[in-house]
């Protein structure tokens, strides 16, 4: 089992690119990434989702998030953009200088190429804020060019995510389960379609909600996390 740092980027009054008939990148972003945690859940991963609304996020705050959860893998959902509008194809952003991060991104830029039947734009180290400040390999994403009409006419944010979903499900041994497919042979297993979440508190210091989890999970409840949270703390 795999420990994922899934964000959407952009988001709020950062739009992103903008394609010609007005598809803004920050939505794409964000249902690939809700559709990457519903998969990766669904095949009993565990996933920390940096953004899960249309909100704005400075980049220092998805570092902080991200660092603080201490979770195996970081991925960014992006869309790509040029000046051209001809140009289409499928890219991975890593960090500089990280042999694991190489190793990651590749592997994903051939699952996306594979599974979107698109042009392979290759693997490039940049210097990304996120990716240089997080403690685990990472990878940027970027599905297309939203900048071509067909592209972003076409273009399914859900299907993204679940290629790269899939793709993780399969790095750490597994084989992706979908939902809707029947198993000859193997008995079904019933569950509950629903839980109840317990929240405790909001914290404005990092470092104080950090200690609340660890008081938690020193009387051995294992499932605690920090999510953001934007507004006030009482």
């Amino acid at each position: 089992m795999g420990r994922w740092i899934i964000d959407a980027g952009h988001g709020g009054k950062d739009n992103g690119a903008i394609g010609p008939g007005g598809r803004r990148e920050k939505n794409i972003s964000l249902d690939a990434a809700l559709e990457a945690k519903r998969v990766l859940e669904l095949n009993g991963e565990e996933v920390f989702l940096i953004r899960s609304n249309d909100i704005y996020m400075e980049l220092k705050e998805r570092v902080t998030y991200a660092n603080g959860w201490g979770g195996d893998y970081y991925i960014s959902f992006h869309m790509n953009f040029s000046d051209s509008d001809s140009i289409e194809g499928t890219e991975v952003f890593i960090k500089k200088d990280n042999s694991k991060s190489k190793e990651f991104g590749e592997y994903l830029l051939g699952k996306m190429v594979k599974g979107f039947k698109s042009e392979n734009r290759g693997l490039s180290e940049i210097d990304y804020g996120v990716l240089n400040s997080i403690n685990i390999p990472g990878a940027v994403c970027l599905g297309d060019y939203i900048s071509n009409r067909q592209v972003e006419r076409n273009f399914n944010a859900e299907y993204f995510g679940r290629v790269v979903a899939n793709a993780c499900v399969q790095l750490v041994g597994k084989i992706p389960k979908e939902e809707g497919k029947k198993n000859k042979g193997i008995k079904k297993e019933v569950t509950k379609d629903y839980g109840w979440r317990v929240c405790v508190g909001v914290y404005e210091d990092f470092e104080e909600a950090k200690r609340v989890v660890q008081d938690i999970q020193a009387r051995g409840v294992s499932n605690v996390y920090i999510i953001p949270y934007i507004g006030k703390s009482k």
